[in-house]
C-alpha cells in the first residue's frame, strides 16, 4: 500500500524565558519535521538552535555536515561554538523503507499513534542533566570532560503506552551512551508520529504541582483535523487551554508531527 504524508510543527516560549530557545521546522509535504531545544546555560543558544536546525533541514541524512555548516555560519555571526548546544530531533519519511524514522540527539519525547488508537511514547532523558548534543562532536576535549564528569553520561529511554489518557509504563528501559538514538515506525502500523522537546516535562498547575508529560503528549496528539498547520492550531489551543486551566510551563515547548494516510483514503 502507498501512503501519503503531511507534517507541521510549532513552538512556544516558556514562562521563565525571555527569548524562546526552542525552534521547529517541517516540510508541508510530510518528508520531515524537526525540533530543536537550545541549552539555557549556553550563550546565544536561541541563535544556535535555529542555525543548527536550518542546516539539518538541508542535510537530513548527514547531521555531521549540518553541524559543520552551522558552525561556519555561527562564526560569521561571531557566535561562540557553544551556541550550538541544542537538542535536535529529526523525523523523516523514508519512502523506500515504508517508515518514519526518528533520530534524537539529546533529550525529549518521541510518540506515535498506532492503528488501535494507542500512543506509544518514548521518554529520553539524561540523569546527569547534560544531554548529548551534536555540538559535543566539535571538541574532543569537551567530550572527554563530559564523560569524566558524568561517568559516561548514560541516556535512559523509557517506553509508555497511553490509552484514554491513562499511561502505563511498559517493560522496556534502555541505557545507552551513543550520541544518536533512532526509532522506526512502520507506516502500515502507525498514523501519526510526533516529536517533542523536554518542555513537556515542565507543566504545572496553579499549586505548582507537576502535570505528567504523558498528559501533555496525549492532549497534543488528540488532533481531529490533520491538514495544513495542524500542529500550530493544536499549539494555539494549548495556549488558550492552559490559561483556562491555570497551568504553566516554565520551559519552552515545541512539537513536530508527521501525519500518515493511505492514498486510498485521500479525498
Amino acid at each position: 500500500m502507498v501512503y501519503q504524508t503531511n507534517s507541521d510543527s510549532a513552538f512556544i516560549t516558556g514562562k521563565t524565558h525571555r527569548v524562546c530557545q526552542d525552534y521547529a521546522r517541517s516540510d508541508p509535504s510530510g518528508q520531515y519535521t524537526l525540533v530543536s531545544d537550545g541549552c539555557s546555560a549556553s550563550a546565544d543558544s536561541d541563535f544556535g538552535a535555529r542555525l543548527l536546525l536550518k542546516c539539518v533541514e538541508q542535510n537530513l541524512n548527514n547531521p555531521s555536515i549540518a553541524l559543520q555548516e552551522a558552525l561556519d555560519a555561527s562564526r560569521l555571526l561571531h557566535l561562540p561554538a557553544e551556541s550550538l548546544d541544542a537538542t535536535v530531533l529529526i523525523a523523516r519519511h523514508v519512502i523506500e523503507e515504508s517508515s518514519i524514522q526518528v533520530s534524537v540527539y539529546g533529550d525529549g519525547i518521541v510518540a506515535a499513534i498506532d492503528d488501535c488508537g494507542e500512543i506509544e511514547a518514548f521518554h529520553i532523558e539524561y540523569p546527569s542533566g547534560y544531554p548529548q548534543y551534536l555540538s559535543y562532536n566539535l571538541s574532543e576535549d569537551r567530550r572527554n570532560r563530559l564523560k569524566e564528569l558524568t561517568d559516561g553520561n548514560k541516556c535512559i529511554i523509557t517506553k509508555y503506552k497511553i490509552k484514554d489518557k491513562i499511561s502505563i509504563k511498559e517493560d522496556f528501559e534502555d541505557q545507552i551512551t551513543s550520541i544518536d538514538t533512532t526509532f522506526t515506525f512502520l507506516t502500515q502500523k502507525y498514523n501519526l508520529v510526533a516529536i517533542f522537546s523536554d518542555g513537556a516535562n515542565t507543566f504545572t498547575d496553579s499549586n505548582r504541582v507537576s502535570i505528567p508529560w504523558q498528559t501533555i503528549v496525549a492532549e497534543m496528539m488528540n488532533i481531529t483535523a490533520r491538514k495544513g498547520e495542524f500542529i500550530q492550531r493544536q499549539m494555539n489551543w494549548l495556549v488558550k487551554e492552559t490559561a483556562k486551566r491555570k497551568w504553566y510551563h516554565d520551559d519552552d515547548f515545541s512539537m513536530g508531527a508527521i501525519n500518515i494516510l493511505p492514498l486510498e483514503q485521500l479525498c
